[in-house]
């Protein structure tokens, strides 16, 4: 079966090379081990051929800008890699995103408004600004950062918060009443 154009562009901007998975060869992985560590590097079509999900770990990637014209993604993990700046504002049915272990600190995720899990730990953020618009997030991870202030007022959805391992002083949360799993460990 032939690789979708945007795959072959990949494959050639990364040097890496994929491979295919249903959604269903997906699903039965990732439930089999939620915390799915593979170096392979998979890419997810639906039903439809288009491309949902992509996920390559440990391939030194860092520039992911191209991601962006691939708008049926509803799955990215780039755990791993080099990355240091994220601008994903064009993905609106992205409802996972795992960038842990690069090393970020600029983000644009303006439009992100599907995305209901983001893992950000052991990356360079200080700033969560970027959070504000993720209205519908209900699991934030950002252990190992560099955030010293946190105020959240508008994620109402969030049920997990991770900031174990910040230099955080001041915390404000509020309007987070579904909340049943804040994690604050290692901070000032």
């Amino acid at each position: 079966m032939e690789k979708p154009k945007e795959i072959l562009e990949l494959e050639k901007l990364w040097n890496v090379e994929f491979t295919e998975l249903s959604e269903e060869e997906f699903d039965l992985e990732f439930n089999r081990n939620p915390e799915y560590e593979s170096k392979r590097n998979i890419f997810i079509k639906d039903e439809n051929g288009s491309i949902n999900g992509i996920i390559s770990n440990w391939s030194n990637i860092s520039d992911i800008d191209f991601l962006s014209n691939l708008i049926s993604l509803t799955t990215l993990d780039l755990r791993y890699n080099q990355i240091s700046r994220v601008s994903l504002s064009n993905l609106n049915l992205l409802n996972y995103l795992d960038l842990r272990n690069n090393y970020i600190s600029e983000f644009n995720f303006s439009n992100l408004t599907s995305l209901t899990t983001l893992k950000l730990s052991s990356n360079k953020i200080s700033n969560i600004d970027f959070l504000s618009n993720l209205i519908s997030l209900t699991t934030l991870d950002l252990r190992y950062n560099q955030i010293s202030k946190i105020s959240l007022s508008n994620l109402s959805l969030l049920t997990s918060l991770d900031l174990s391992y910040n230099i955080i002083s001041e915390v404000k949360l509020y309007n987070l009443t579904l909340l049943t799993s804040l994690y604050l460990r290692n901070n000032r």
